[in-house]
């Protein structure tokens, strides 16, 4: 496996993993304790990372 696909296969990990966190805070209505506010963060930028 070489080096861009495995930064692609971590970004859509990152993507699905907060996708699934805002749609089941926002869509299901359960509400978010402070550690997975935080949690997001590293996701969020492993995205970040991914696409530049």
């Amino acid at each position: 496996m070489n080096i861009y696909r495995l930064v692609g296969v971590v970004t859509l990990g990152s993507i699905l993993i907060l996708s699934s966190a805002f749609f089941f805070e926002y869509v299901l209505g359960y509400s978010a304790c402070k550690m997975c506010i935080w949690q997001r963060w590293p996701h969020a930028l492993a995205i970040l990372i991914g696409i530049i």
